[in-house]
């Protein structure tokens, strides 16, 4: 939960709150723990907010593809990623992960994938309240 104490909603803060897609998902690629999850995930929160119908036919994927490839359980291949992150927009680098930084212990510790970057919505959120 939030200050507020409301329920934070992930669809809403990407529709209309991030103002750079690109950076959100940049700060999960840089904080994943290397096994691709917390990407996985920020795509699909990411196509999700987008609407996987659109999303299905700018990638020429079907929305049952999509919604596999982007489950927690998902292995989508390299092309299914880079698809996806074409017509979302988004520019993938590769980076060595921060293994020291608070997301990558909290999800290491608890194995909990809930929150899709914490320290990078803590920091929006931060920002937002100065």
């Amino acid at each position: 939960t939030t200050k507020l104490g409301k329920e934070f909603d992930i669809q809403d803060y990407l529709i209309n709150t991030e103002n750079n897609p690109e950076a959100f998902f940049k700060g999960c690629v840089e904080e994943d723990l290397g096994d691709g999850s917390l990407v996985r995930r920020a795509l699909g929160e990411m196509a999700k907010a987008k609407g996987m119908v659109q999303l299905a036919k700018e990638t020429g994927l079907s929305k049952q593809c999509l919604y596999r490839a982007l489950s927690p359980e998902g292995s989508p291949k390299f092309e299914t990623i880079f698809r996806i992150s074409k017509a979302l927009k988004l520019t993938i680098q590769l980076i060595e992960p921060d293994l020291n930084s608070p997301i990558s212990a909290a999800l290491e510790s608890s194995k909990s994938y809930s929150a899709v970057s914490y320290t990078h919505l803590r920091a929006h959120e931060t920002a937002a309240n100065l």
